[in-house]
């Protein structure tokens, strides 16, 4: 319980400073809160940037690995001959 500068009894004083101290204290709590939801916005932001730049450089390598490959043919297709028929009288 609050007392006053004479030492009595003051609870209306007392509710008074003690709702005070209760704004403030939710004050402080909203502060941190908001900088603390500012802080992951901005990490998240750059984690996104770095992701795409991850997506970009991948694609860039791919797109140089493509235009730079010779396909070379693993297996060689087999020479089939090219067959005539015969006519039947020509023996």
């Amino acid at each position: 319980m609050y007392r006053n500068a004479e030492h009595y009894a003051d609870p209306t004083a007392g509710a008074a400073l003690a709702h005070i101290a209760h704004e403030e204290r939710m004050a402080r709590r909203k502060a941190a809160e908001e900088k603390k939801r500012a802080e992951e916005a901005k990490k998240a932001a750059i984690r996104n940037q770095k992701q795409q730049e991850r997506r970009e450089a991948q694609k860039r390598e791919r797109e140089w690995r493509d235009a730079h490959t010779t396909w070379i043919k693993a297996w060689p297709k087999e020479k089939t001959e090219t067959v005539t028929p015969h006519k039947e009288g020509s023996r």
